[in-house]
């Protein structure tokens, strides 16, 4: 087996095993909330790729005797490290740190609601909202990320002795153009209301969580598609009269302005043990 191939089959093994490992983790992708954070997620994925890149021709350089002096001139395996590179990692990164402003500045003046994941956090996340539903402007953030990775990937590890895949400056767009997309939507979308909880007490059904803002009109919750009487609601409860709902329940919240929220299921508090008479 030459340098090349021993190298190639080595960096896909670490790549693999590395993914594997930051998968099983999952605390680097996840924002502050406990869901899997979009930007912050590709933002590392570029990163690590580089760098994997990076030290795959170090590795290969030595394994085949070139040397250091094979980065050396105009021509050299990093040739196209600048600007093209650089011009990938911007989009991701500035993806990141404009979502980061934004959110934070709409959630500190109160024009967003960002209650913490009680749930398992799941790669669907990096494509839904915070309600669990599909998002266009993440998903399309995911898909040119995906494809642009895969520009830079497959060629290098089909051919690591060619350096850096020399690619069309259009790539560097697949970054940067969704990156203004997913921006420009944490900027205009509004609020979304999310369910945090959900208990049947006593004849009523408790449903807590955020962004419910009943307005002039109280939100509409549905059990299981059936429509309850809302007796009391605010921006983070609402309160309605039910008969004991079924184990597999889930009930749902949608604002006056028609913005839904995420299906909750329903917990029944344990009951409270009575005292042993003598």
């Amino acid at each position: 087996m030459g340098a090349q191939a021993w190298v190639t089959w080595v960096a896909v093994a670490v790549a693999v095993a590395g993914t594997a490992g930051l998968l099983s983790w999952k605390q680097p992708m996840l924002g502050k909330d406990g869901r899997w954070s979009t930007s912050r997620t590709f933002a590392l994925a570029w990163s690590l790729v580089v760098a994997w890149m990076l030290l795959t021709l170090l590795a290969y350089a030595l394994a085949s005797g070139k040397g250091l002096d094979w980065f050396a001139g105009d021509d050299g395996p990093l040739a196209p490290l600048a600007p093209l590179y650089l011009l990938l990692l911007g989009g991701p990164y500035l993806a990141l740190f404009g979502a980061k402003g934004i959110v934070g500045a709409r959630v500190e003046h109160g024009r967003l609601i960002k209650p913490r994941s009680t749930g398992r956090a799941s790669v669907r996340e990096l494509v839904n909202n915070d309600a669990g539903t599909p998002d266009l402007a993440d998903f399309q953030y995911v898909l040119f990320n995906g494809v642009a990775l895969a520009y830079v990937v497959i060629p290098f590890v089909l051919d690591v002795g060619a350096g850096l895949p020399d690619l069309p400056e259009e790539v560097a767009l697949l970054t940067g153009g969704p990156a203004l997309a997913y921006l420009t939507n944490k900027v205009v979308s509004r609020p979304i209301p999310v369910i945090t909880s959900a208990v049947y007490s006593g004849g009523e059904l408790h449903v807590t969580g955020a962004g419910f803002r009943p307005g002039q009109a109280p939100p509409v919750l549905l059990l299981d598609d059936r429509p309850l009487t809302v007796t009391q609601a605010t921006d983070t409860s609402v309160t309605a009269p039910v008969s004991e709902p079924g184990p597999a329940a889930t009930v749902t919240l949608t604002t006056s302005t028609l913005l839904q929220s995420n299906p909750s299921p329903i917990t029944h508090p344990a009951p409270v043990p009575q005292p042993r008479t003598p």
